[in-house]
C-alpha cells in the first residue's frame, strides 16, 4: 500500500492496522514499507483516521506532538488517533459504523461520538478526535 501524493485529495482517509511508537516516532505496518507519522499526517486527505494503537498518544517531551496534531499542522481539518492499545474487532466495527455516518453527512467528530462503544473506554474504545 502507498499514499499517492499526486492524487487528488480525498475527503476522508481511513488507515487501520498495527502501530508502534508515540508522537513523531509512531510507525505503522501495512504489509509493505512502514508508514511514519509524517507520511500519514501529510496524506492527501481533508480528514484522517489512523485507527491504530498509540497513534494519538504524545511522548513526554518538551514539545509534545502526536500524529493527529501533526496532521492538523499539515492542514487536515480533523484527525483521529488511538490513545492506547485498541481492541481489533471492536475498533474495526466502530470504524465501519463511523464511515457510514460520515458518508451520510455527519462530521467526523460527530460520527466518532455516535459510534463510541459502551462500557469502559479501555475495553471498548480509545479513538480520539483532534480538530
Amino acid at each position: 500500500m502507498s499514499l499517492d501524493r499526486a492524487a487528488d485529495p480525498c475527503d476522508l482517509l481511513i488507515v487501520y492496522g498495527h502501530g508502534i511508537g508515540t508522537g513523531l516516532g509512531f510507525t505503522m505496518s501495512t504489509g509493505g514499507p512502514p508508514f511514519t507519522a509524517a507520511t500519514l499526517a501529510t496524506a492527501p486527505a481533508a480528514q484522517i483516521i489512523v485507527a491504530s494503537c498509540w497513534s494519538g498518544t504524545t511522548p513526554a517531551a518538551s514539545v509534545p506532538v502526536n500524529l493527529p496534531v501533526l496532521a492538523l499542522l499539515a492542514g487536515r481539518v480533523t484527525a483521529v488517533g488511538g490513545l492506547w492499545p485498541l481492541p481489533a474487532t471492536a475498533t474495526g466495527h466502530q470504524i465501519a459504523r463511523l464511515a457510514t455516518h460520515v458518508a451520510n453527512g455527519a462530521t467526523l467528530t460527530e460520527a466518532l461520538r455516535l459510534t463510541r462503544p459502551h462500557g469502559t473506554p479501555f475495553q471498548t474504545g480509545g479513538l480520539a478526535a483532534f480538530s
